[in-house]
Formats: C-alpha cells, structure tokens, sequence
C-alpha cells in the first residue's frame, strides 16, 4: 500500500498527464510530461522522506534492488 505523499504525487501525475514520477533527494519531486521534467511546487524531498513515501509501495524485487543496490525503477498500475 503506498504512502499519502506518494498518493498525493501519483494525482497530480495523473491530472497531468504525465508519464514518469521522478523523487531524488535535495529535489522536489517532479514529473515529465509531454518529455519535459517539470518539478512540483513542492519543496525538495530528503532520502528518508522518499524511503517512507516509496519502499512500501515497491513490488518485493524492486525493493529489494533498492536496498541491495541504491536505486530502483518501478512501476505501478492502479
């Protein structure tokens, strides 16, 4: 089950029209729509933060990735 937050992102995502969700630390989460990257108006996000929003919504092997590797790419489908 995912977070609020990630819920919150996954809206505008979708409002938009955008095609990716992008949430690197010492950024503010961002979208990509119509293939430009767009920040939100949001402040920038810390690692913590992104861990607690995402790691619960991650398939098994994706976040097993992230945390054997640092990094992952997923997605979801509602």
């Amino acid at each position: 089950m995912s977070q609020p937050r990630l819920e919150e992102w996954l809206a505008v995502l979708h409002k938009q029209r955008a095609s990716d969700l992008y949430l690197v630390a010492g950024l503010p989460p961002s979208i990509r729509v119509h293939g430009r990257i767009q920040p939100l108006a949001e402040p920038p996000l810390d690692g913590e933060e992104i861990e607690a929003n995402v790691l619960p919504a991650l398939p098994p092997h994706a976040a097993e990735s992230y945390r054997s590797r640092g990094y992952s790419d997923a997605s979801l489908r509602r």
